[in-house]
């Protein structure tokens, strides 16, 4: 997503491939180089992206993204009212994306004598019944 200042300024991107030639908000992985991996249907498209801003830090990516720094991945959580009120405008919202394969899974590590816990199974619940990757296409 990008701010409609950021996208009247450099363009709207009509394919992923055509973020290399734009001005990525990258979240700070510990590795320099990225690659977001976009896939539809079938079809997957890896694209190196590169920007001069990276932070490990989400909702200063959001704030500079509002900022029209350039184009950004974040939760949906973090920018659902962003979109609604159209401070922030979707990119390929027909496709799903992964920066650098990172996984978004959750792990519960819990000790054996804990198994019938019903706090333990109230929680396990509670992460089982959290959205997928993204609400946006539910």
């Amino acid at each position: 997503m990008a701010s409609p200042a950021y996208l009247e300024s450099h363009g709207l991107p009509a394919d992923p491939v055509d973020l290399v030639n734009h001005r990525c908000l990258r979240f700070s992985y510990g590795v320099r180089d990225q690659v977001w991996t976009f896939r539809q249907g079938d079809s997957e498209t890896k694209v190196p992206v590169s920007g001069h801003f990276r932070s490990n830090n989400a909702e200063v990516l959001r704030d500079v993204a509002l900022a029209g720094g350039g184009v950004c991945l974040l939760p949906d959580w973090l920018i659902d009212d962003d979109i609604d009120s159209q401070r922030l405008t979707v990119l390929f919202d027909d496709w799903s994306v992964n920066p650098d394969q990172v996984s978004s899974a959750i792990s519960a590590l819990y000790l054996p004598n804990q198994r019938g816990s019903r706090r333990i199974g109230a929680f396990l619940e509670f992460l089982a019944a959290l959205p997928g990757p993204t609400r946006r296409h539910d």
